[in-house]
C-alpha cells in the first residue's frame, strides 16, 4: 500500500467527504492507493500483514488480481475495499470515522444509466451503518449519503487550473486553454475514450473498450506462452515496462515489447474511432494505464502535436470529492 498527499488544492473536509475510484487494477483514494485484489480466510492472516475482518471472513489486500467485475454491486469485495481506504484515509486525518460520512464514488461515463442507481443503491445500503475491525481494532462507519459520478469527466473536474496556496496551479495545458479534446482513461480493464466539446462530454462520440492493462496482460501471457513458453506474471509484464531490473532473455523482452507495442496500437486505433482526424484534436492520456504505456504510445504515428498524459493517477477520485464539495456548497 501506499500513501500520496493531493497537490492541486487546500483540503479541508469539513463535510466529511470520502471520495474512492474504485478500479480493477488499483483503488484509489484522494489521499491513498492499494491494489483491487483480496485474499480470503475463515482465521486471521498469519504473516502480519494489515487485515480487516468484515462479517465472519478476514481480508488483506492482495496483488493478485481479481476477476473483472463490470458491476460492483455483484460481491462483497467493493465494501471491503471501501473500508480499506476509510481507514487509510483516517490514519492520515483526512476523514473521521466518528461523524457521518459523505461518500462519492464513480462509474464509467457510459455504465452511469444502467448501473449508478444499483451501485449508490448497494453502497448505502451496506454501510449505512457497519462494524468492523481493522488489525484488532474495532471501527464504525456511519455513512449518511452516497453520490455517483461519472470516471474521466471527474479526472478533467480535478485537472483544471486553480488557486493553489496563492498561485494559479495549472496541472494540465489542454485543459487550461481547449474546450474540445479527447480523455483517454486507461484503466486495469476497460479503456473510456471521451470526447469532450465545450468542456462537456458527448456521450454518442464516447465508447468503453475492453483494452485495459489486465485484459493487456493477460493476451500477452498467451500470446508469450504460445511462441516461446513462457509462464508469465501480470508484474513481469509491469516490471519490464517500467524499467526495474530483471533476468528475462532476450527472446521473452522481445515479446513482450512487440506485444505492448500492438495493444497501444489497438488503443490508439480506437480513439480514431471516435474523433474524424485525431491529428487535429488534442488528447490526455489518463489513469495508471496511460503511464505504463506512455513510451508506447508516444512511439506511434499520426498523434495530435498537442497530447498529454496525466500523471495524477487518482484524478478521479479527487474529482469525485471536488464535485461533491461544491454541490453541498450549492445545497
Amino acid at each position: 500500500m501506499s500513501n500520496k498527499k493531493s497537490d492541486t488544492y487546500n483540503f479541508h473536509n469539513k463535510d466529511n467527504i470520502f471520495a474512492i475510484d474504485h478500479g480493477n487494477a488499483r483503488n484509489d483514494t484522494v489521499f491513498s492507493s492499494f491494489p483491487c485484489g483480496l485474499a480470503r480466510s475463515k482465521s486471521k492472516p498469519i504473516f502480519g500483514e494489515d487485515w480487516i475482518k468484515y462479517e465472519d471472513h478476514y481480508y488483506s489486500l492482495s496483488e493478485e488480481p481479481q476477476p473483472y467485475l463490470k458491476d460492483k454491486t455483484e460481491n462483497v469485495n467493493t465494501i471491503v475495499y471501501t473500508l480499506f481506504g476509510l481507514v487509510l484515509d483516517e490514519q492520515k486525518a483526512k476523514i473521521n470515522l466518528k461523524k457521518p460520512i459523505i461518500m462519492a464514488v464513480g462509474l464509467p461515463p457510459l455504465h452511469m444509466e444502467a448501473l449508478k442507481e444499483p451501485f449508490k443503491q448497494y453502497l448505502s445500503n451496506a454501510l449505512r451503518d457497519v462494524t468492523f475491525t481493522y488489525n484488532g481494532v474495532t471501527k464504525r462507519v456511519r455513512v449518511d449519503s452516497v453520490n455517483v459520478y461519472p470516471q474521466a469527466f471527474s479526472a478533467v473536474v480535478a485537472s483544471k487550473p486553480r488557486i493553489y496556496n496563492g498561485e494559479k496551479k495549472i496541472i494540465s495545458q489542454i485543459f487550461a486553454t481547449h474546450k474540445r479534446y479527447v480523455i483517454v482513461d486507461i484503466g486495469g480493464m476497460t479503456v473510456d475514450i471521451i470526447y469532450f466539446d465545450g468542456d462537456k462530454p458527448i456521450v454518442e462520440k464516447s465508447i468503453t473498450v475492453d483494452l485495459g492493462t489486465i485484459t493487456m496482460a493477460e493476451s500477452i501471457q498467451r500470446e508469450v506462452f504460445r511462441r516461446i513458453g513462457y509462464q508469465i506474471e501480470r508484474r513481469d509484464i509491469e516490471s519490464l515496462l517500467t524499467k526495474e531490473e530483471n533476468i528475462f532473455p532476450a527472446e521473452l523482452v522481445g515479446v513482450i515489447e512487440e506485444a505492448t507495442q500492438d495493444w497501444a496500437e489497438k488503443i490508439v486505433n480506437a480513439v480514431k474511432g471516435v474523433v474524424p482526424d485525431i491529428r487535429l484534436i488534442p488528447i490526455v492520456f489518463a489513469g495508471g494505464g496511460s503511464l505504463l504505456l506512455s513510451e508506447k504510445i508516444e512511439s506511434l504515428d499520426h498523434l495530435p502535436p498537442m497530447r498529454e498524459f496525466l500523471k495524477k493517477t487518482n484524478a478521479n477520485a479527487e474529482g469525485y470529492y471536488l464535485l461533491e464539495s461544491n454541490r453541498l456548497k450549492k445545497g
